[in-house]
């Protein structure tokens, strides 16, 4: 009488072995494994987010080239902020859905985590511990303030803060690698033919010119005054400038002529100062990073003129007065920029490469299910 019971119970046991067993082939909270350590579940996700927003700016950037073009004859692509979930995801970039693309890109981030890890170890560089500890209390920050989200999407609090630590271990593998004393460490002529070939330094001087918007006048001639007026102001600053210009040509300093304009035009009671010397040197890249703050006709300008020289320009807002100054002149300008030279030096292709060749190499193991599992429409759809 006890054999049957006995036997349920076995038959449970094995019922139950067999359940886990399947649980342990479909475990989904990790995505990647190396040598026995697992990257969560959580971090993918957060490698297939940075993927979607670099692919949703590829597509904006390709709608905002067509927009800039020319070319009448290009078509239109789609303003990715018009699309469905389902329409993003089947748009394409290099030749392949955005939805295969993201998928691509969060598996190479996630591979590039390892590698950097292992070059850390094999160049023997060290991760500051204090900027660690920024980022788990960064981390621990944004999870508290967004928990809800980061739930919703599957991310805990732990995956947040290894993505975070993970950017600071990349910082610490670039720099250790081609920073001061580094294994690679960039030659300081590389450096220097660098800030030679891309920045300008020198000096301007602005004479912002009187302008008449037709849209603000209702009474044309209201319309005809305004621009008779505004033209007869703007003839005076022309000869204001052209006496600054000589001055500036003779080597008068710009600190003098900024304050001595800055009277002529605001008047005493403004409070105006004196800059101190070399208050009011710029140095730019010769590239469009900078041009949102200056004008073209400036950089141009500024650009043409030879070292030494100085040079005047005009647009629709202003008569431009420029002095080119020898880029080498102060050797702390070379200092403020280097990390920003170095950065452009190898943190390109070069850098991402070896990360990507370095992670080819190395055994990792994917977790299909996982990646089966976590696809870009979930976090579009959410």
């Amino acid at each position: 009488m006890t054999i049957k019971p006995l036997k349920k119970l076995v038959a449970l046991s094995l019922a139950i072995l067999i359940l886990l067993a399947g649980c342990q082939t479909t475990d989904t909270s990790w995505a990647f494994e190396l040598e026995g350590e697992r990257l969560p579940a959580g971090a993918y996700i957060l490698f297939q987010n940075q993927a979607l927003m670099t692919a949703t700016d590829r597509l904006y950037q390709d709608w905002l080239d067509w927009e800039r073009s020319d070319d009448p004859d290009a078509p239109e692509p789609a303003f990715v902020f018009d699309l469905s979930p389902s329409e993003m995801l089947a748009a394409e970039i290099d030749g392949i859905s955005m939805r295969d693309w993201v998928i691509n890109e969060a598996q190479r981030l996630a591979r590039q985590h390892f590698a950097v890890l292992a070059l850390l170890d094999e160049f023997e560089i060290a991760v500051d511990p204090v900027l660690l500890a920024q980022a788990d209390a960064a981390a621990q920050r944004d999870y508290q303030q967004g928990e809800a989200d980061f739930r919703e999407i599957g991310v805990a609090e732990s995956s947040l803060a290894l993505v975070y630590r993970a950017s600071v271990s990349l910082n610490a593998l670039f720099d250790g690698l081609y920073g001061e004393d580094g294994v690679q460490q960039v030659p300081e002529a590389e450096i220097r033919a660098y800030f030679d070939e891309n920045f300008i330094r020198g000096q301007e001087l602005f004479f912002w010119k009187d302008e008449v918007y037709p849209e603000y006048f209702e009474d044309e001639a209201e319309l005809v005054e305004a621009q008779r007026a505004a033209d007869a102001e703007n003839a005076r600053l022309r000869e204001l400038a052209s006496a600054y210009f000589e001055r500036l040509s003779a080597g008068e300093a710009i600190e003098d002529l900024q304050y001595e304009l800055d009277l002529e035009l605001r008047g005493e009671d403004a409070g105006v100062t004196r800059s101190p010397t070399g208050g009011l040197d710029i140095i730019l890249r010769r590239d469009t990073q900078n041009h949102f703050m200056f004008s073209q006709e400036m950089i141009d300008t500024l650009i043409s003129t030879a070292v030494g020289q100085s040079a005047m320009t005009e647009n629709d807002s202003a008569i431009i007065l420029v002095r080119r100054l020898d880029l080498f002149e102060s050797t702390s300008d070379l200092e403020d920029y280097r990390a920003e030279i170095i950065h452009s030096l190898r943190h390109g292709d070069q850098f991402f490469a070896m990360l990507d060749e370095r992670a080819a190499e190395l055994p990792v193991i994917v977790n299909q299910n996982a990646i089966n599992r976590y696809s870009p429409s979930r976090l579009l759809n959410m």
